[in-house]
């Protein structure tokens, strides 16, 4: 075997070009192809990082063509009629000034209602999470901040929970929680470092579309029957219907038909791959054919001419 693997090794060594051509064939094909497939799997295959994430759903008003955010006055309407979710949240961020400790940063801050952090099944790592008391109008304002904002600004001191931030609009927010290192915003775009609970601003302009509703279907319940459900719950004030859309199908809306386009062209460039790879080696049967000739004349087994063409493979596919 020693004898082969060295005997192959001089044989690639006399043929340069061929090895050169082969491991740069071999190179652009698999890698790829290993690049499209990470990023097919990381889009529609892997599933997302919630519990039971099948059960997420995200929420729109239809009207005609269109969709909009639910605004608050449709979101409780919804809250109340609808037996379909266990757990519905309202969500909007925008980026604003925060400042701790007269250190400033500009970050993105999330305005939710505390279902939306409920569905997501979400446990701080550091405190404790929103609750109901925490919505009520008397009730002082409250946040939870990300992993990475309790590193930068905190220092990873557990003392965080309890201390106070101020945003941009000089309102300071009594920090509760902190949430876990790899949790990130199911929606797109960068995850806030802030949570906070803003139902008094919510609830300024009752008509006013937020950006998004996630809910989390009741146990027992399937999509197709929240979506019958909340089909027939017309809304007076804008003339739209609920309607419903998996949360994966919302994360890769207008990019699923591309990305799989784009995995086909790859994988029919693999597929020309071994077709160049097979063409060099029948080039080469020529050479192979001469040398399994003196080979047997000389008397070597069947078994020898077979370890001796397998062997002969190997360097490449170590390389």
């Amino acid at each position: 075997m020693l004898q082969d693997i060295r005997h192959a090794f001089r044989f690639l060594a006399r043929s340069p070009t061929y090895s050169l051509v082969t491991l740069l064939t071999l190179a652009i094909g698999l890698g790829a192809t290993t690049t499209v497939f990470s990023i097919v799997n990381g889009l529609l295959l892997r599933p997302l990082p919630y519990q039971d994430p099948e059960q997420l759903f995200t929420v729109w008003v239809t009207n005609g063509p269109g969709q909009t955010g639910l605004s608050w006055r449709q979101f409780t309407s919804l809250k109340e009629d609808g037996k379909s979710f266990q757990n519905l949240g309202l969500y909007s961020d925008t980026f604003v000034d925060i400042d701790y400790e007269g250190k400033l940063a500009r970050r993105k801050v999330a305005r939710v209602s505390s279902g939306f952090i409920d569905a997501l099944r979400v446990q701080p790592v550091l405190g404790r999470g929103f609750s109901v008391d925490d919505e009520r109008a008397e009730a002082p304002s409250v946040a939870l901040i990300d992993y990475g904002f309790w590193w930068s600004h905190f220092g990873g001191d557990a003392r965080a929970v309890g201390r106070q931030v101020r945003l941009s609009d000089h309102r300071p927010v009594t920090v509760i929680g902190v949430l876990p290192q790899e949790f990130r915003s199911p929606l797109r775009g960068e995850s806030p470092s802030i949570w906070t609970l803003e139902i008094e601003s919510l609830q300024t302009n009752l008509d006013a579309p937020f950006e998004r509703t996630l809910g989390r279907l009741a146990r027992g319940v399937t999509g197709e029957q929240a979506g019958a459900e909340v089909s027939l719950l017309h809304d007076t004030a804008l003339e739209g219907r609920f309607s419903l859309t998996p949360l994966l199908d919302y994360l890769v809306r207008g990019h699923r038909t591309q990305v799989l386009l784009f995995l086909g062209a790859v994988l029919c460039v693999l597929l020309i791959v071994i077709i160049n790879l097979t063409s060099l080696e029948l080039a080469r049967f020529p050479m192979f054919e001469d040398e399994v000739s003196i080979r047997t004349a000389l008397g070597a087994p069947a078994w020898r001419l077979m370890t001796s063409a397998v062997t002969q493979k190997r360097p490449l596919k170590v390389t």
